[in-house]
This record gives C-alpha cells, structure tokens and sequence, in this order.
C-alpha cells in the first residue's frame, strides 16, 4: 500500500486498506486513520481518524495509540486538544513498544 500511496495511487490505497481494515487488521485500520488524518484520497476528519486508531489501539497497536497521542497532543479542526488524553495514548504506546 505504502508503494501505491507514494505514486499517488490514493484510491488503491483506500480501497484496499478499507477492504482490510473491515475485515479487521490493525495495520489497515491505521493507514485508514493516516488517510482521515492527513486527507489523502477523503475528506479530512480527525473524528474519522481517530475512530480508525481507536480500533487498531483495541488490538494493542502502538503506531495507532502513538497517532492518537498526536492527535490529542495538537488537535484537529473538529478534535480539540487534550494534553491527558495525549499523555495516557503515549504512554499506552510506550508500554506496547517496551514489550
């Protein structure tokens, strides 16, 4: 997906992440929660984003509650800061990557 992402190929990565991501897998919810966050191939939406790292963050994935933290830490037009919630998702993530 990364090589289809990089040639611009934004509707091959959606639709296969999304295909994936449905099905459950943690790295495709992530790439979905990376296109909602930055706007590649959809509309931007933090919500969108975070519901997304949400359901990878459920399978313990440390990149989703890494991003998360982003999130949280600077914000979103529609996701207002929250420095607690940023501080618990790094930490979570942390943990997950310490093993």
């Amino acid at each position: 997906m990364i090589q289809s992402l990089l040639r611009g190929e934004k509707e091959v990565v959606y639709c296969t992440a999304l295909k994936f991501a449905n099905a459950g897998v943690a790295d495709a919810q992530v790439m979905m929660g990376v296109l909602y966050e930055t706007g590649m191939g959809v509309p931007k939406s933090g919500v969108s984003a975070i519901n997304w790292y949400r359901k990878a963050a459920a399978q313990d994935h440390p990149i989703a509650w890494s991003n998360l933290g982003t999130i949280y830490l600077l914000g979103l037009d529609d996701v207002a800061r929250d420095k607690k919630e940023a501080a618990r998702c790094y930490a979570r993530a942390r943990a997950l990557r310490a093993g």
